[in-house]
């Protein structure tokens, strides 16, 4: 693993400090086990795989980004929206995710792991007891969300800012949604597309399996 990483960018280079290696490590290790889970989930576990070089690369052009903040912000460390924001926007540059054939329903299979990683952060506070309008309103609007974000990754995203922005507005999002009030009708039809440990951000929709 270090020959693979050394090949983009030194590890000891991207904050000054030895224990770089171990982050680099941990991260690739989490993100592997995620990735291997959510392919065994799918179903297609004869179509695809992961190719460890395209996640090594995505995991090292993350660190060097966020040794990039912290200098740029005299900070030591950032938080979990820019964890997610950055990890997410090199997984869909590199695209570990491979086909093993051709196969055009999985061409999107990077987007959707993100989608799922981005999805799991955003609802790791999902188990609280509601009453059946409140969920009902909060269900409305999470679909309409969810269908948006996953044109957006598929389509539209640019940068990693733009994804830390549009995990900011979600959280945004739930002031209004302690008033009850149902935002999603609110929305142009254009935009109802059809479909902190910062080491392992928790993921159990890699553990219940999602449908690519």
């Amino acid at each position: 693993m270090n020959n693979i990483a050394s090949e983009f960018f030194s590890l000891e280079s991207i904050d000054g400090r030895e224990e770089i290696s171990q982050k680099f490590h941990s991260r690739y290790e989490a993100l592997l086990t995620d990735m291997n889970d959510y392919i065994a989930g799918s179903g297609y576990g004869d179509k695809l795989y992961v190719n460890p070089s395209l996640l090594a690369s995505a995991v090292v052009d993350y660190f060097a980004d966020i040794k990039r903040l912290k200098a740029l912000h005299n900070v030591e460390h950032v938080n979990s929206i820019k964890v997610v924001s950055y990890t997410s926007y090199w997984l869909l540059k590199r695209k570990p995710i491979q086909l093993r054939d051709v196969d055009e329903k999985l061409i999107y299979a990077n987007e959707r792991f993100v989608f799922s990683y981005i999805m799991d952060f955003l609802n790791k506070d999902e188990q609280k007891q509601e009453d059946d309008n409140i969920y009902l309103c909060r269900k409305k609007g999470m679909d309409t969300f969810k269908e948006m974000l996953f044109y957006f990754l598929k389509y539209r995203c640019s940068e990693p800012l733009s994804i830390e922005m549009a995990i900011t507005s979600f959280f945004a999002g739930q002031i209004y949604q302690e008033d009850r009030e149902d935002l999603s009708g609110k929305l142009s039809s254009k935009y109802k597309y059809t479909a902190v440990n910062t080491q392992k951000i928790p993921s159990p929709c890699f553990r219940r399996g999602i449908n690519l």
